[in-house]
């Protein structure tokens, strides 16, 4: 039987089931919502990575392009400007290209993607040239953590991650696991289709009913705002005093500036609890919200300084076997609230968190 949206299929046969598959649109989209600097390190990587191969490369390309010989035959071509903007237009072409570079990434990693599950393990592959296979155990899943960038608010999609903490050495004795940390990727996905995945991998949880609630905005800015302060004065000062006082108005658009990143990175920081799962909510264009269930927090951390304990706030630091997060500024009565309900829900079952 088909689900209500096309991505999303499911098989009524005792075997895997398919809950999601993307086609080669759906994975150009994730490289184009994705960093794509990611993709162009990973190349930088590989080159460097068969280094024998890449040094006779290297020494090619020093041997045919003499760089000082293009900048003068430039100067002399068109002239000292007209390199410039010679120069400009390539550093252009290059930034122009990195997105081809991400796109063409995302296609040769997961061309053909296709999530299924089979019981409670999950199932990921895909690839062009290489098929890669993951698979992972429901009851591992620590968190799952929503993404979107400019791009991919532009697209109208969202990448979504699961963070799984990898075995480590004291598992068995009830200890934190030492190993690194692992995500399982679900690319491009429709807002229908992360409700729906959603409940798959949290079966109790509401994602569209989180009623944020935002830190304190007084403390960040003011915080923020004297953090420039010194930086700011001192290179307008330096400018203004040895070059022109013009430079003093530096100052006010340097605050300017300011003031409206912290403003929108505050809209962004926010938090939330619904029944038994956490929800924290970071960004600056976009957003990047992490959804965990309660019984899995390891560590509550609640910090504060003598500042913060007059004005009645607190640093809230939440501690996953996968990773940890932090909210600044949190009224400490949430923060005291939260660690007691994380508390209770560990507590109060006997569910596996690894």
């Amino acid at each position: 039987e088909q689900a209500d949206h096309p991505g999303i299929e499911a098989s009524a046969s005792s075997g895997p089931a398919t809950l999601l598959s993307r086609d080669v649109k759906d994975i150009i989209i994730y490289g184009l919502t994705v960093n794509f600097i990611l993709w162009f390190v990973i190349a930088i990587g590989a080159f460097f990575g068969a280094w024998d191969s890449s040094e006779e490369v290297l020494k090619w390309l020093a041997a045919k392009i003499q760089l000082q010989d293009v900048v003068q035959a430039a100067e002399n071509s068109v002239g000292l400007l007209g390199s410039i903007l010679l120069l400009l237009g390539l550093v252009l072409a290059v930034f122009l290209l990195l997105p081809l570079i991400s796109v063409l990434g995302a296609l040769f990693r997961h061309y053909g993607y296709e999530l299924s599950v089979e019981g409670e393990t999950y199932r990921k592959s895909g690839g062009l040239l290489t098929r890669h296979d993951e698979s992972m155990k429901r009851h591992k899943i620590q968190a799952l953590v929503l993404k979107q960038n400019f791009a991919a608010l532009f697209l109208k999609r969202i990448n979504m991650q699961l963070r799984v903490a990898s075995a480590g050495s004291g598992i068995e004795s009830g200890q934190l696991p030492t190993g690194g940390k692992a995500t399982f990727l679900v690319p491009a996905l429709h807002e229908p289709e992360v409700l729906e995945l959603a409940k798959e991998f949290f079966p109790a949880c509401d994602v569209a009913g989180a009623r944020f609630s935002r830190v304190n905005r007084r403390r960040m800015t003011t915080l923020v705002l004297a953090l420039i302060t010194v930086p700011v004065l001192a290179v307008t000062t330096s400018l203004g005093l040895l070059l022109s006082w013009k430079f003093f108005a530096i100052a006010p658009l340097a605050y300017a500036i300011a003031w409206s990143a912290v403003s929108r990175y505050w809209k962004k920081t926010c938090y939330a609890v619904v029944g038994e799962f956490g929800f924290v909510r970071h960004g600056f264009i976009g957003t990047e919200t992490t959804v965990f269930p309660l019984f899995k927090v390891q560590r509550v951390d609640i910090r504060q300084t003598p500042g913060q304990r007059r004005k009645g706030l607190a640093h809230l630091g939440i501690h996953l076997a996968s990773h940890s997060l932090k909210i600044p500024y949190v009224p400490i009565e949430d923060a005291e609230q939260f660690r007691d309900l994380s508390l209770y829900c560990v507590e109060s079952t006997d569910r596996a968190w690894y």
